[in-house]
């Protein structure tokens, strides 16, 4: 097997799509201590492409709590309420600390998913 040049074992097999190798890749970056913010990530998808939304969503909680997270950490931690947690004023929660945390410059698909959200319990309200 040959690696790019820079590129990290977990990476490459997630590429392959072996998310097997990925996730004992990172797994075991992370265990060592030098698994850094973008490979935590990767792990964090490997699980849930694995189906391991409750591994996954420690790894998107703990980015959210440090203060570093990323956009993507922000939503599939909300879609992970919303889905598997069927808790939408949580994932709206989640959606709004992401905006606050990237002020003038949040991205849209914050917006869209706190617009969508907004409207997926008013109409559970109205139903209510």
């Amino acid at each position: 097997m040959i690696l790019w040049r820079s590129e990290a074992p977990g990476s490459f097999h997630f590429r392959r799509g072996n998310l097997d190798l990925a996730r004992k890749c990172l797994e075991t970056a992370s265990t060592e201590g030098c698994c850094d913010l973008d490979k935590r990530s990767l792990l964090a998808q490997v699980m849930r492409r694995q189906g391991d939304w409750e591994g996954a969503r420690k790894i998107w909680e703990d980015s959210v709590q440090s203060g570093l997270s990323t956009v993507e950490d922000h939503l599939w931690l909300a879609r992970y309420h919303e889905l598997i947690g069927h808790d939408l004023e949580r994932s709206l929660e989640i959606v709004e600390k992401g905006i606050a945390r990237f002020g003038p410059d949040v991205p849209e698909s914050l917006q869209k998913r706190r617009s969508r959200l907004l409207r997926r319990i008013s109409a559970r309200r109205k139903r209510a």
